[in-house]
């Protein structure tokens, strides 16, 4: 998929640098977002988006900003055993606009896994 990568103030960055802004829609799904992605802009308006987190541990910390909502967006785990707020996945029905944060933690097992902060 072919995308325009840019800064959070709205510069285009080099190919090989780290992408900071991402913006998706229904035809990008589903999506994986790169280590290095920190900020994921949606629009769920044209149908639903999912987004496959990496591995916890991986990452670290990513933001999902549900721009334009229309159709449910789902958070779920890329390898089977990773975790969203503790279940396989998580669906923000109608994809209500917002930001929703996750950051890689340790459950009480010691389990990797995604929860909201």
């Amino acid at each position: 998929m072919s995308k325009t990568v840019r800064s959070p103030d709205g510069h285009v960055k080099a190919a090989d640098a780290v992408q900071l802004f991402v913006s998706i829609t229904d035809a990008d799904s589903p999506y994986t977002p790169a280590n290095s992605n920190e900020y994921i802009s949606v629009d769920s308006s044209g149908g639903a988006v999912s987004i496959n987190f990496p591995v916890a541990g991986q990452g670290g910390i990513f933001t999902v900003n549900i721009a334009v909502g229309g159709s449910d967006v789902t958070f779920s785990g890329l390898a089977s055993g990773t975790t969203i707020n503790g279940a396989s996945s998580q669906t923000i029905t109608g994809g209500t606009p917002g930001a929703y944060s996750f950051r890689a933690v340790a459950d009480s097992t010691g389990a990797l896994g995604w929860r909201s902060i």
